[in-house]
């Protein structure tokens, strides 16, 4: 592992610590997948993140956003992107310091200080 991915790692890892602490719960990060997507499995209370993420070049709220989306499946026991969802996930990355503007269930482009630091492309 580069020095950089570890790095990465810590965001996503600090990034729980915090989620826990204020919602008082005990959610896990159990592993790293190579799989093209992560996935919560919120009846054991713990979720996945795919390895792309800490390879890859994107920004640290995109990192700290896939954790909070991810967690917040585990923290609500649904795997449904419905409003009330959509509404947690945007209070908690309002904490820290993310603005999501979403495309469905999934951000088109998240904000941080004003600036677009994420958009989404379309594969064609």
């Amino acid at each position: 592992m580069t020095e950089k991915m570890g790095e990465r790692m810590e965001v996503a890892k600090i990034t729980l610590e915090l989620l826990n602490e204020k919602h008082k719960s005990n959610v896990v990060l159990k592993r790293i997948s190579h799989s093209t997507r992560g996935m919560a499995r919120f009846r054991q209370q713990y979720f996945s993140l795919p390895d792309y993420l800490f390879s890859g070049n994107y920004p640290e709220q995109y990192i700290i956003y896939y954790t909070i989306h991810e967690y917040t499946h585990c923290l609500l026991m649904m795997g449904t992107h419905n409003p009330f969802f959509k509404s947690k996930e945007s209070s908690d990355l309002k904490e820290f310091g993310i603005e999501i503007e979403y495309a469905r269930a999934y951000p088109k482009r998240l904000y941080a200080n004003g600036e677009i630091v994420y958009e989404r492309t379309r594969k064609s």
